[in-house]
């Protein structure tokens, strides 16, 4: 997991913002392939939004330290029901983030 500054988590929240949600979370909620998917999508966008249906039965913050602890990312904010997903690609960085 990758440690991000405030000003780093700010910058990421606004690069997402147009962005749609690439990975559902409902009622199957979490599991090891729901941690591969979220893995491949990192590993295609690098800054993703993981959409957190009602059908969840888990609270939208327990969800995103799952992610972080199961993958690679660094959960950047929770907007709603919406998380907002960092990880640099462990080979060609794509998004350049402020020091």
């Amino acid at each position: 997991m990758v440690a991000l500054s405030s000003k780093q988590k700010k910058h990421l929240r606004g690069l997402a913002h147009t962005m749609n949600p690439v990975v559902n979370i409902g009622r199957q909620e979490m599991n090891t392939g729901l941690a591969k998917a979220i893995e491949q999508a990192l590993l295609d966008h690098e800054l993703i939004k993981i959409k957190v249906q009602k059908t969840c039965e888990t609270d939208r913050r327990i969800v995103g330290q799952w992610v972080e602890s199961h993958t690679r990312a660094a959960i950047c904010g929770i907007i709603g029901h919406v998380l907002v997903a960092y990880a640099p690609h462990p080979e060609e960085p794509k998004l350049r983030l402020p020091r």
